[in-house]
């Protein structure tokens, strides 16, 4: 695309209206700048003289910490089930097994834990926090094979090739609040735009869209933009716009007279938006605006650094300060004297009499009493009006670490219920905005990746039944819901308590309904349904779920699961009468094979005793014939 052409009306109509949402949400913006400003302290960090800005006292920043670790300690995880656990359906199942392993690879795999921080401490800051969702495809050139006789199609003697997926990857990106823009409007439903601003240099710019901009630009804003890259090299703002009513993503900049790009639907999401509602806090009903909660304690901050700064300049003014008499040099090294020193001067009795008798008299020191109060009601001070911030934050004492020796357990697990209370609302946002990021990536998987990566990613292997719910929005929503666990610091101490609770309530109820099952005093059907009621109201009572399901539901069906039992332990007793006959016909054998050895032995000992008794004649035999001469002996 060349710049020959003229202005677009799509490109000017697209600036105007990026244009009058900056000035909607002005306001907020202009708020959203300042408590950022604060967190990071910008005005230490431009080397500014000690102001009304400069803050000695980092407390917004520290408060903001102490929220980010009970908000979001640890990495959300995705939580997929079937939706109706009730129906035994295998193909649910599956497909919720595979969304959860492959969600989880996903955040393994990527730089998912920077980027959530970042968009939950811009949350927390400047009360906006967004993340997209963003999809990488791989691909190559393949051979087109011939489904004859297998082999390459050769086109006027070059192979003909055809672009295949090779891979695909998801990642969660965040975004800067700055670099955010939506649609004014009062309801969040009613928005049909979104735009996220990317700034490239101008060789980035002109090769990756392969455009030419005019030799004039100097970037976006005349060099004025936000970014300290601007500095070392001109940054050019690139507006990369999701039209939901067009359902395409529009690329344009305001250095370059042209759309840049257009695209048509890259994701085919249901709710086309790569982005879920951001987290916001503080909204008005009238309209999606958010409001920082630096604004509502900002002149909390500053009267605590009032009082920082009083504290430090009376501070420098208390020393250790003093005169004496000329007439008394020796008194110039008493404060330089360790204890037990004394000083010989010259005729101390006629010149302290004139002094009155009091070296009081002769050495003053300042007095700084008053000041030293000023300074311990300035600190009393300081210290109300931390509590005061604390308590309007909505941070106990528990929550910072902070306790008090005196007071009773019951006292700080109350303080730490109400903290959790204060709580609660930034804790469901970030849990809902996470559950939506999961969500839009399950949906990518589902319908965008191919069966042979999801099997690699997850080792659930995807079957036509699983791909055509899969594949279908209504289908696959009906089958599974994806949620997302917690995101506050687990206590195992309380998990353990919680499993053990479980365990508790099942094997107790199963000593009261079983035997009430057995006596036909109580239905099967309602003694599962009164097991699934109980243990779905327990923390971990979902792990149970699959197996009370698999229970029989009426008498019936018990009854030919009994049989089926004392079928099989015919089955065992007859099997287990086959292996006695078994071992009772190998002990005869092993006696017979014992007996056969035996008599073997006792032969071959006979015929080894009838050998020697052989050998003992013919030496007898031998001897006789000697003697009677029969045989001589032979001459040496």
């Amino acid at each position: 695309m060349t710049t020959e052409k003229g202005p677009s009306a799509e490109r000017d109509r697209w600036l105007k209206r990026i244009e009058a949402e900056k000035k909607a949400h002005e306001v907020y913006r202009r708020q959203a700048k300042e408590a950022e400003r604060s967190y990071y302290d910008r005005s230490r960090m431009t080397g500014e003289a000690l102001t009304e800005n400069l803050q000695l006292v980092p407390l917004f920043w520290s408060s903001t910490n102490v929220l980010h670790a009970a908000l979001f300690s640890r990495m959300p995880r995705p939580d997929v089930r079937k939706r109706n656990t009730d129906v035994m359906d295998g193909v649910a199942k599956e497909i919720s097994l595979m969304t959860e392993r492959a969600v989880t690879f996903v955040q393994d795999t990527t730089g998912y834990d920077n980027d959530a921080h970042q968009s939950v401490n811009d949350f927390l800051v400047c009360a906006l926090g967004q993340g997209k969702i963003e999809m990488d495809v791989e691909t190559a050139e393949v051979p087109v094979i011939n489904p004859i006789d297998g082999q390459p199609i050769v086109l006027n003697g070059e192979p003909l090739t055809q672009t295949k997926v090779v891979s695909r990857t998801l990642r969660q990106r965040y975004v800067h609040w700055k670099n955010y823009h939506w649609e004014p409007t009062t309801s969040w439903d009613q928005v049909t735009w979104m735009s996220y601003d990317h700034w490239m240099s101008r060789e980035e710019l002109e090769k990756q869209f392969d455009i030419k901009l005019p030799e004039k630009a100097n970037g976006s804003g005349g060099g004025n933009s936000p970014l300290k890259a601007d500095k070392y090299e001109p940054q050019f703002c690139v507006h990369e716009i999701w039209d939901k009513t067009r359902r395409e993503v529009v690329l344009i900049c305001d250095a370059y007279d042209d759309v840049i790009e257009t695209r048509e639907d890259p994701l085919g999401l249901k709710d086309f938006f790569p982005s879920p509602r951001p987290m916001l806090a503080n909204v008005e009903g009238e309209e999606v605006i958010p409001k920082p909660d630096f604004t509502f304690i900002r002149d909390m901050l500053k009267l605590v650094n009032l009082y920082a700064k009083r504290i430090r300049e009376l501070t420098g003014q208390i020393k250790d300060w003093g005169y004496y008499d000329s007439s008394f040099p020796e008194l110039a090294k008493v404060n330089q004297a360790t204890d037990g020193t004394f000083f010989p001067v010259a005729g101390i009795v006629e010149r302290m009499g004139l002094a009155g008798s009091k070296a009081g008299n002769v050495v003053y020191s300042q007095d700084n009493s008053n000041k030293v109060q000023v300074i311990m009601n300035l600190i009393d001070q300081f210290e109300r009006q931390k509590a005061l911030l604390w308590e309007t934050i909505g941070i106990s004492d528990i929550t910072r670490g902070q306790t008090n020796p005196s007071e009773t357990a019951s006292a700080q697990r109350i303080k730490d219920q109400w903290a959790n209370v204060r709580l609660a609302p930034k804790l469901n946002t970030i849990s809902q905005f996470f559950r939506d990021c999961f969500r839009i990536m399950a949906e990518i998987i589902s319908e965008k990746f191919e069966p042979e990566q999801i099997f690699q990613m997850t080792g659930v292997q995807v079957t036509p039944e699983m791909e055509q719910v899969m594949q279908d929005d209504f289908l696959r929503t009906y089958a599974i819901d994806v949620e997302t666990d917690s995101t506050i610091a687990q206590d195992d101490n309380l998990e353990r308590e919680q499993r053990n609770e479980t365990s508790k309530v099942i094997g107790d109820m199963l000593q009261s309904l079983v035997p009430a099952i057995n006596a036909g005093q109580l239905p099967a059907d309602i003694a599962k349904a009164l097991m699934l009621f109980t243990v779905r109201t327990t923390k971990f009572g979902s792990e149970f779920e699959d197996a009370i399901n698999q229970l029989p539901d009426t008498m019936q069906q018990l009854q030919q699961m009994q049989q089926q039992v004392q079928q099989g332990q015919m089955q065992a007793q007859q099997l287990e009468q086959q292996l006695q006959e078994a071992q009772t016909q190998l002990q005869k054998v092993n006696q017979s094979k014992e007996q056969r050895e035996n008599i073997e032995t006792q032969a071959g000992a006979q015929e080894k005793a009838a050998s020697s008794a052989r050998q003992q004649a013919d030496a007898l035999e031998t001897m006789q014939r000697v003697q009677m001469g029969h045989v001589l002996p032979l001459a040496r």
